[in-house]
């Protein structure tokens, strides 16, 4: 696939929600996002009512800085290829609704199972396997 029908693809999903239109009753939406901070690719679907399935493609920051009298300074930053999944319930949505608090974009609380793998860059023997439960 070549790099303008991908970036047209990208396009609609960011135009389609960017003109959506309010909703009566609450519940989960489609979202697309990039991040800087760690830079990457988010897509979060909806599978029900309140719960979604949630992926994210990034590069993950780590690093070092050190100092030896012998050796002297030393110090690196990493940016891993990595991966996230997340299976996510939202479980306050008509509770924050009839408080008159915002809901839209899925800003709602929620309980996920998420496994994340990041792919070591320097050491492509090796990836580092991470499972648990966010809230």
């Amino acid at each position: 696939m070549s790099v303008k029908p991908t970036l047209f693809f990208l396009c609609l999903l960011v135009i389609n929600n960017a003109f959506a239109q309010s909703r009566n009753e609450p519940g989960v939406v489609n979202i697309t996002k990039i991040s800087f901070l760690s830079p990457g690719f988010s897509y979060e679907q909806k599978i029900g009512r309140y719960q979604t399935l949630y992926g994210r493609v990034f590069l993950n920051p780590s690093g070092y800085a050190g100092y030896s009298s012998t050796f002297g300074t030393t110090s690196h930053l990493y940016l891993d290829p990595a991966i996230t999944i997340q299976y996510r319930y939202y479980y306050n949505a008509l509770r924050r609704e009839a408080k008159g608090r915002r809901i839209d974009m899925n800003n709602l609380n929620y309980f996920a199972p998420v496994f994340k793998t990041i792919f070591n860059a320097e050491n492509s023997q090796r990836s580092i396997h991470k499972t648990g439960i966010v809230w």
